[in-house]
């Protein structure tokens, strides 16, 4: 296990690799991910491909993983994030995280942006990506039907 280089790192095959505050991450080849930590949160952005993180618990300082529009928040548990083309999913092992978009679109009628919940043994899926694309009015009528 070895701990990460300073900025962008790349694996070219499997790597199990130790982050500064001790989480243990397993990447599949392929991965891209950027560590960035700072004093109130363990952040770290993946740029593509797919990790295995196990976190220690922090209640003060937690656990961010970052994937195109979808944020992936920890305090100390046992995840794995995929992040696709189209698509970025999550999957739990152990605990429980809360996995919301970026972008806000998701909200309650406060207007407040709600975070979805999942526990051990559960999975989620979330669009990476939130671009709004205008439609005309026939475009919609299509889609409707």
């Amino acid at each position: 296990m070895r701990e990460p280089t300073a900025g962008s790192t790349v694996v070219r095959r499997p790597d199990v690799q130790k982050l500064p505050d001790g989480t243990r991450v397993e990447l599949n080849a392929g991965t891209e991910f950027v560590v960035e930590f700072t004093p109130g949160v363990r952040a770290v952005r993946l740029v593509r491909g797919e990790a295995l993180f196990a976190v220690p618990k922090n209640p003060a300082r937690p656990f961010v993983v970052g994937a195109g529009a979808v944020s992936v928040r920890a305090v100390g548990t046992a995840f794995a994030v995929r992040h696709g083309a189209a698509v970025v999913g999550v999957l739990v092992t152990e605990g429980r995280i809360a996995v919301e978009r970026t972008g806000g679109d998701v909200v309650s009628e406060t207007g407040v942006s709600v975070p979805l919940f999942v526990s051990a043994c559960g999975k989620a899926e979330m669009p990476s990506d939130v671009s709004r694309v205008p439609l005309l009015a026939a475009e919609i009528g299509r889609a409707l039907v």
